[in-house]
Parts: structure tokens; C-alpha cells; sequence
């Protein structure tokens, strides 16, 4: 059974592309069996918007927390248990996306840092491409723009911008490290 924690919400938070139909749109899907069974969480606060095209599947225990920004997601993505998406500055996913348990993606340091006393950009937005499989334990940090049909090898820390489209991207830091390559699923 699917369950879902609802934070704050208001009428006009939650925008669909297309005209919505049965199960177009799953939040707290009970994921790959054996895993944890906590409920989902969504909160979107003053001013955000969660978007959402077709076929959108998010997994139990997945938090998401809007803070005035706005989480667009594409058609047909599957997100796997426990994952974790905050947005002070907006996330922007593209369609055919796939990620794997524990994916984290934060637009934000949280706190302020100062570099040689001058203060530095607290939050910046994320955007993900087309047909980007993020595999598990996987973190996106603040400013990464991730192009269309790359792969994110597991527990890899995605801290800037990989702009070559068909790429393996693994690491901490993540690198490009790999051209050529695809996923099928």
C-alpha cells in the first residue's frame, strides 16, 4: 500500500502538464520489496510549485521539500525508495529519468559560507537532462546541470556541470568517465 505524508500544501502547489488520469502520478510506491516501508513526504512552502508530467513514480520514503522554488519533473521517471529532493533554487528534471535508492539532490549549502571572508552563493538551481539514469547513493549538489542520456555510477558526488551528453559520471567529486555510453530501461 502506497503512503504519503503531506506537509504544507496549498490549492495551485501541484501543477500537471497534461490533463490528469488514473495513475499518471504515483507518490509512495512501495519500491523494490525488502526495503524500508516509511511513508513519502512532500512539503511545498510559499510560493513553490511541484510540476509533474506522465507517468511519474516516486518511492516510499522519498522526501520532498519545496522552499519557494519550483521541482519540474518530465514524463515517464521512476524513483526508487529514499530518496531526497530540497529546493531553495529551482530543479528542473527532464523525461525518461531513472534513479536508483538513496538519490539526493540539494539546491543549497543550508548555512552560509564565506571563501577568503567573502560570502559565497548559498543556493543555485540543478538541471537534469533527458534519459539520465542517477544509480543509488548518488548526491546532486547545488549548480550541477547533468546533459541528456548520461549515467551517474553509484554513491557518486555530482558537484558541477557535465555537459557532454552520453557520459558515465562517477566519483567524489564525480568526473566524467566515460564517453559513449547508454542505458537501456
Amino acid at each position: 500500500m502506497s503512503k504519503l505524508k503531506v506537509g504544507t500544501l496549498r490549492r495551485g502547489d501541484i501543477v500537471f502538464t497534461t490533463e490528469p488520469r488514473r495513475a499518471r502520478v504515483v507518490l509512495g510506491f512501495t519500491g523494490t520489496e525488502r526495503r524500508d516501508s516509511r511513508a513519502a513526504y512532500l512539503s511545498v512552502h510559499e510560493g513553490g510549485k511541484f510540476v509533474l508530467g506522465e507517468h511519474v513514480t516516486i518511492a516510499r520514503g522519498t522526501a520532498i521539500v519545496i522552499n519557494g522554488a519550483r521541482l519540474s519533473i518530465g514524463n515517464n521517471f521512476f524513483c526508487n525508495d529514499d530518496c531526497f529532493f530540497t529546493c531553495d533554487r529551482d530543479i528542473t528534471i527532464g523525461n525518461d529519468n531513472l534513479y536508483g535508492w538513496r538519490v539526493e539532490m540539494n539546491t543549497t549549502d543550508g548555512h552560509d559560507i564565506l571563501e577568503n571572508g567573502q560570502l559565497k552563493e548559498r543556493s543555485k538551481p540543478i538541471t537534469i537532462g533527458n534519459h539520465v539514469w542517477i544509480c543509488a547513493d548518488s548526491h546532486i549538489g547545488k549548480g550541477v546541470v547533468i546533459a541528456d542520456d548520461c549515467v551517474v555510477a553509484q554513491r557518486s558526488l555530482v558537484i558541477k556541470k557535465h555537459l557532454m551528453p552520453h557520459t558515465l559520471i562517477g566519483g567524489m567529486p564525480a568526473k566524467d568517465i566515460k564517453n559513449g555510453m547508454a542505458w537501456k530501461g
